[in-house]
């Protein structure tokens, strides 16, 4: 017969856990499927003892395994005759049912078998065991309360240090915003002081009164005349400009080349100049060859005459004046008309 020990009957309690574990696992279906039973029936008796299920079904569900084998192996009564006492609480009653289920009693007397002198000495070991633990659980919970109350100090400390770095944070964001706001209130003073100096400091552009610019008077060569323009108004000064009318044969060509003239008029006065010459110069050359035509050719045939005269008369007529065109050949016929009417010429004899 060996003698138990502390180590031996905690060894047990934690041996004992599994029973318990199915014990509990079979009253909780127990009473659920009574609960359902009373639940179909109307009685009043009946829903009160649906309620007193429902609670012990949830304390068997929290309470602590090791509480009911310690309660196991000092019980010596009956669940009968635990549950006579008029008012016991829900804990208790489930203690009381989980400790005379099949499994944990079963555990109970195979211990008891092994050990005789369970009575003296279990319930010896189980108050030091119990002091032990205790002692060591007031300790935790010391510990525990301590930390909490160290922990809440510093959590307090925290969002107080944390409300005032956000209060500190706060005031210098207003204060950044009012330096900006006062920043650019000072840069559209300076912006608005700069354009009314630079406006002050424009320098007005000077207007110079150039003299009028007179054209040089054109250089009349052959086949041209300078004709004046004439107000209606009867007043008649230098200062209008003259015009160079290059005179024509016909009216229909004016009317026709008034846009070569209004080109050529566009053209600068030197390079009209040099047309003016260039066509001087042919007119010569033209005329130069005719004389020496005549002088050379005296027998030359009548017809080749009558051509170059008309050549010659077209280029001249093309430079004229049309009113001299007129005039010309009113003087031609009056050359004919003098030549054909000619008074025939009287020879007087000496006698």
């Amino acid at each position: 017969m060996s003698a138990l020990t502390p180590m031996k009957l905690n060894e047990q309690i934690i041996s004992m856990r599994k029973p318990v574990e199915k014990a509990r696992v079979r009253l909780c279906r127990r009473l659920i499927r009574r609960r359902k039973l009373l639940q179909k029936s109307k009685d009043e008796k009946k829903a009160r003892k649906v309620n007193r299920i429902i609670e012990e079904i949830d304390h068997c569900k929290k309470i602590c395994r090791d509480d009911v084998s310690k309660f196991a192996l000092i019980n010596l009564k009956g669940l009968h005759d635990l549950l006579e006492k008029n008012k016991t609480s829900v804990d208790e009653r489930v203690l009381y049912k989980l400790a005379c289920q099949e499994t944990v009693v079963k555990s109970v007397e195979e211990f008891r078998i092994k050990y005789p002198n369970w009575q003296h000495e279990v319930s010896f070991l189980l108050q030091r065991l119990g002091l032990q633990y205790k002692s060591q659980r007031d300790a935790k919970k010391m510990l525990q309360q301590s930390e909490t109350k160290e922990t809440a100090e510093n959590s307090l400390r925290m969002k107080t240090g944390k409300a005032e770095d956000v209060k500190i944070l706060i005031k210098k964001e207003i204060r950044k915003a009012v330096r900006k706001g006062e920043n650019l209130e000072r840069k559209k003073k300076k912006l608005k002081d700069k354009m009314k100096s630079s406006e002050s400091k424009e320098i007005a552009v000077p207007t110079f009164n150039l003299p009028k610019l007179e054209l040089p008077k054109p250089v009349i060569t052959k086949g041209q005349a300078v004709i004046k323009l004439l107000c209606s108004d009867g007043n008649q000064n230098d200062e209008n400009p003259s015009v160079d009318i290059v005179l024509q044969e016909n009216a229909n060509e004016n009317t026709i080349n008034g846009n070569d003239e209004t080109i050529r008029n566009n053209i600068p006065m030197k390079t009209r100049n040099i047309e003016k010459r260039k066509k001087d110069l042919e007119y010569e050359r033209s005329k130069k060859r005719k004389d020496a035509v005549k002088r050379n050719e005296p027998g030359a045939d009548s017809s080749l005459k009558e051509d170059l005269r008309n050549s010659t008369k077209l280029s001249e007529n093309q430079n004229l004046h049309p009113s001299w065109i007129a005039k010309k050949q009113e003087h031609e016929a009056l050359k004919q008309l003098k030549a054909s009417c000619k008074p025939k010429k009287i020879v007087f004899d000496n006698d």
